[in-house]
């Protein structure tokens, strides 16, 4: 899937504000990225998001999560025990950034 393909695709789901936050590239491994930033958005909101993404890109992909981790760990919670699909397939936090957790969506 092209990266202009997924951003039509995400504009369906995710208008204005929160089209904003999103960016796609390939990785250095050639994977497709796609990163995320939930500042500020409460957890409801942040999940919605977060599922919508995972529905409606239909090839694998590494989903970049900025989550923080000042403010608080609601976010992160969420993604770590709440957060459920059948096309996540495994998830790490990068050691150099608390406030980030990535998803690998098959």
């Amino acid at each position: 899937m092209e990266k202009e393909e997924i951003m039509e695709r995400m504009s369906f789901v995710m208008h204005g504000e929160y089209l904003r936050r999103v960016r796609v590239y390939d990785n250095e491994n050639n994977e497709i990225v796609i990163k995320v930033d939930l500042h500020g958005m409460c957890r409801e909101s942040a999940q919605k998001a977060l599922n919508n993404i995972i529905a409606i890109i239909r090839s694998p992909f590494i989903l970049d999560v900025i989550h923080g981790y000042n403010g608080g760990t609601v976010i992160k919670q969420m993604i770590h025990e709440y957060l459920k699909n059948s096309k996540i397939v495994g998830h790490r936090s990068p050691q150099w950034n608390p406030g980030e957790t990535l998803l690998l969506i098959a």
